[in-house]
């Protein structure tokens, strides 16, 4: 009888393309032979047929794994970890508190609930000539830029790259 493992325990992310399309990863836990060749099903907050949430960690990532029922051929995975201090995609310390954010290699969404001045950016590294491209949206207006030009939207004005061009109403 294969033993029992109940619990979460910390594990590594050691593939994540599942030519599948269940959003499985690959996954090794210390000390636990991991069965269906290291496959780990997702465990995500909402899911249907062609809905869903779905985001694949990076390779290397550390993942808390379970086994359904104990059973190591089972495996689930049920969320991540950052393993070393300031991996984290935020400042360490209260400037944190109030910041939502989902960030990959190219894209950032960041959600900043402070009271004082709630505000939402949206980054995407572009690459080539636009570079980074972004969106900020704060009680003083919106600003738009990409390829080293800015758009601002304030009230009462516009402005395009700073002083060249100010649209006012």
């Amino acid at each position: 009888m294969t033993q029992r493992h109940y619990g979460k325990f910390r594990g590594t992310v050691e593939d994540n393309v599942d030519l599948t399309g269940r959003g499985r990863i690959k996954v090794s836990v210390p000390g636990i032979t991991v069965g269906d060749n290291g496959w780990a099903w997702p465990c995500v907050p909402y899911a249907g047929p062609g809905v869903g949430f779905f985001a694949m960690p990076p390779k290397g990532a550390g993942v808390w794994v379970e086994f359904e029922q104990g059973d190591p051929s089972h495996a689930i995975y049920s969320g991540f970890f950052w393993a070393q201090p300031l991996d984290a995609p935020v400042p360490p310390g209260p400037l944190a508190s109030g910041i939502t954010m989902l960030k990959t290699d190219k894209f950032t969404l960041e959600i900043d609930n402070n009271r004082a001045l709630p505000t939402l950016k949206i980054e995407i590294a572009a690459g080539g000539a636009v570079g980074k491209a972004a969106l900020s949206v704060d009680q003083a207006g919106m600003t738009l830029s990409a390829a080293g030009n800015k758009i601002e939207l304030q009230p009462g004005f516009v402005t395009i790259n700073g002083t060249s061009l100010k649209i006012m109403q």
